[in-house]
């Protein structure tokens, strides 16, 4: 397309090219048309979904075949039973996991949280605390970087393209992975 811009026979006809190549940037960079999620939490359940990072790890956890009951989840992250089960009752009322005879699964629900959302502030910093304790106990398994770096303006979206484009691999390899341990993937890329 940036061929066909520096092509274009007219200044209109260039801008709106440009426009056009905004647009389909825009919505391209939206992970929720990439990643085919359809389905989201209610706007209350939403508010206590993404208040703390248990829900979210619970939630996950639960996926997991040895985690499937509240008492392996006490034990592994060192919480009361009754904050487990407050999570665990929260989670089954959304209709995100199932009780199944004594223990617990996950449903088959997939949620998105929008950049729009009033919710993703919570949601974002929460595992950004989650990974500075991750940080600190430094355990050989776990990968921090950072880095900061001066760029062309016009490679910006082709870096963050690239993260994109990991992300959807790595969704991928874990759609087919085998539930056996909760990982946390921040990954932040901005301007200063």
């Amino acid at each position: 397309m940036i061929t066909t811009i520096t092509r274009a026979a007219s200044e209109e006809l260039k801008e709106f090219l440009k426009n056009e190549m905004k647009e389909l940037i825009v919505k391209r960079s939206d992970l929720k048309n990439r990643l085919d999620i359809k389905k989201s939490l209610n706007k209350a359940d939403q508010q206590v979904y993404y208040s703390s990072w248990l829900y979210t790890c619970i939630h996950m956890m639960l996926a997991i075949p040895e985690y499937h009951s509240p008492m392996a989840i006490c034990r592994h992250l060192n919480f009361p039973r009754e904050n487990v089960m407050e999570v665990i009752t929260f989670l089954e009322e959304a209709g995100l996991i199932q009780k199944r005879g004594a223990h617990y699964e996950i449903g088959v629900t997939k949620i998105y949280l929008s950049k729009v959302s009033p919710q993703i502030q919570s949601h974002l910093t929460n595992w950004r605390i989650q990974a500075i304790r991750s940080i600190e106990i430094n355990h050989n398994v776990d990968f921090h970087f950072s880095t900061i770096t001066s760029m062309a303006v016009d490679d910006v979206e082709i870096v963050k393209e690239i993260l994109i484009k990991a992300m959807e691999q790595s969704r991928a390899v874990i759609g087919e992975s085998q539930e056996e341990k909760v990982q946390s993937i921040c990954i932040d890329f901005f301007g200063i």
